[in-house]
């Protein structure tokens, strides 16, 4: 159970927590933490904890005022006595706050990822489902075995986490859509949920997602389409864009001063006939070139400092040798 994994990890003498997200904190990582902070002041009322992020994307500063919390700011991390990690497969994502593992302080990560192979060096607290569509999911099954009932602001929190990384219920499972009921009968409003969700894309979005696109290269391999390309910014959304297009795999890429981030998506239809698992690529990645990679099947980040042109000729080399006895895909 989840839940004792979860109360183990305040056996030892805690008194002030920090809950951390991941680098541009989306709605899934950012109401997770929202939902894990309710849980503990439920089951731990004498903890006092406080939510963190490098930074959060441009949704969930809308998700922050909507859930009226306030993230940490000018804190001194060795002021804490614990640490619990969401959403976040590798250190490197947590920004500014990655020194964390350093303090040999007590670490739980909650996350539906699958695991980088790091993880279990800094902490023996894991609570990791990579069948759950969100961590989000997660934490609902926490307030579930718990046998607590989310007040209607924390359920409406998971029911957009979920929303969120599930793609609008594109790959939810059965237990994604139970959930989902629960959670609108604790009193989730879905179509506030919805409303949030949908925000406008910005000219700036707009403009790397059609550059993406101008400077794709193409690479037809077993005819399945590849598509690598390079942006500035936006690199995730520019990545769903080339999907959305036509591509079966899309890379791109956004160096942002001596750092690269790569954003890699592909569609179920090469992963389920292929076998090609997005994370573990981007693992594979972070071993041979300075960095580190993860992330789920069909959509993972890698974070390095070598050159563009290693990165994707190494990335290629990996997709090509993958394919290499694979199926080829689909002429029509």
């Amino acid at each position: 159970m989840i839940l004792n994994t979860f109360k183990n990890f305040f056996i030892n003498h805690i008194q002030k927590i920090l809950i951390i997200c991941h680098q541009n904190a989306d709605p899934d990582a950012l109401c997770s933490a929202y939902a894990i902070k309710k849980l503990v002041a439920h089951i731990f009322p004498e903890i006092e904890s406080l939510i963190a992020a490098d930074d959060i994307s441009k949704v969930s500063n809308g998700v922050l005022e909507d859930l009226q919390v306030s993230l940490a700011k000018d804190i001194t991390i060795d002021m804490f006595d614990a640490f619990i990690i969401v959403d976040t497969n590798n250190i490197e994502q947590l920004g500014c706050y990655r020194s964390v593992v350093n303090l040999l302080k007590p670490i739980l990560l909650i996350d539906h990822h699958t695991p980088h192979i790091s993880t279990t060096q800094f902490t023996k607290h894991l609570i990791i489902d990579e069948a759950s569509t969100s961590t989000a999911e997660i934490v609902y099954n926490l307030f579930k075995e718990a046998g607590i009932k989310p007040s209607q602001d924390t359920a409406t929190a998971l029911l957009m986490g979920i929303t969120y990384d599930s793609k609008h219920f594109l790959l939810a499972n059965a237990s994604t859509f139970r959930a989902v009921t629960d959670l609108i009968d604790a009193g989730a409003d879905y179509s506030a949920v919805i409303e949030r969700l949908s925000t406008t894309m910005s000219r700036s979005e707009r403009m790397a997602r059609l550059k993406a696109i101008n400077r794709a290269q193409i690479h037809d391999i077993k005819n399945w389409l590849i598509a690598i390309s390079h942006v500035s910014s936006y690199e995730a959304s520019a990545c769903r864009a080339l999907i959305e297009t036509g591509a079966d795999i899309a890379i791109v890429i956004a160096k942002r001063k001596e750092e690269i981030r790569v954003s890699a998506r592909s569609t179920q239809n090469i992963y389920k006939k292929t076998g090609i698992h997005l994370g573990k690529l981007m693992e594979e990645l972070g071993a041979t070139i300075e960095g580190v990679g993860g992330g789920h099947s069909t959509a993972a980040g890698f974070n390095g400092k070598n050159s563009y042109t290693k990165v994707i000729k190494y990335l290629l080399k990996i997709i090509e040798e993958k394919l290499e006895n694979a199926p080829p895909g689909p002429l029509d």
